[in-house]
């Protein structure tokens, strides 16, 4: 599953760097919210090769406080 998760994380970030470069208003916004999905799937990524398992959600406030938890470094 990790592969896929980093497959599909880098499917996100080209989408947002796509919609980004928009002159339409709601494309930019659609650009925030790839950048959001690839965040929280990084975070899960992470998680689920570090500890074998990754949480169900989408609160990235949740993600992060549960890889901290396992003691992994999440930068700023």
């Amino acid at each position: 599953m990790a592969p896929t998760l980093l497959a599909i994380v880098k499917a996100d970030l080209k989408t947002a760097k796509s919609l980004v470069r928009s002159s339409d208003k709601f494309q930019k916004h659609q650009a925030a919210y790839f950048t959001q999905q690839a965040i929280e799937k990084t975070i899960k990524y992470v998680l689920l090769r570090e500890t074998g398992s990754q949480p169900w959600g989408h609160d990235i406030s949740r993600l992060i406080m549960t890889a901290q938890g396992k003691g992994l470094e999440i930068p700023e």
